[in-house]
């Protein structure tokens, strides 16, 4: 047991070490801080638009897609936090520095969206 807790702890401890090395401890500390601002910002926005009187559709659809904004903003310094930062969903792999910086609520590497990773690949492949 004590074997497969060390290696799963080797494991967490080489995923921060890649992170790591994807962003230095400033970048974090920017893109944390970016972030954060980003998310007073909707709040605000979002406490304006359930504030003014008239209900319509677009305001709901603003409502809604504030909402959705806010709440990808909170699940990326979530993942900040946890070290899972800048690592793809459906294939795990590290994201390339320059998509974290262009993108920072991006949670798929380049192959997982244009659906070319390797394990999409052969999914694919025992369907045709």
């Amino acid at each position: 047991m004590q074997l497969i807790q060390s290696g799963a702890r080797n494991n967490d401890q080489q995923h921060r070490s890649d992170i790591a090395s994807t962003l230095t401890l400033y970048e974090r500390h920017q893109l944390r801080a970016a972030l954060q601002g980003r998310r007073r910002e909707l709040s605000a926005a979002l406490r304006l638009y359930e504030e003014v009187a008239i209900h319509s559709v677009p305001r709901a659809a603003l409502i809604q897609r504030t909402t959705l904004a806010l709440n990808e903003i909170g699940l990326a310094l979530l993942r900040i936090d946890d070290y899972q930062y800048g690592t793809c969903r459906t294939c795990h792999r590290t994201l390339r520095h320059q998509t974290l910086m262009f993108q920072p609520l991006t949670t798929y590497c380049d192959s997982c969206m244009r659906g070319t990773a390797p394990a999409q690949q052969e999914g694919e492949e025992r369907w045709r």
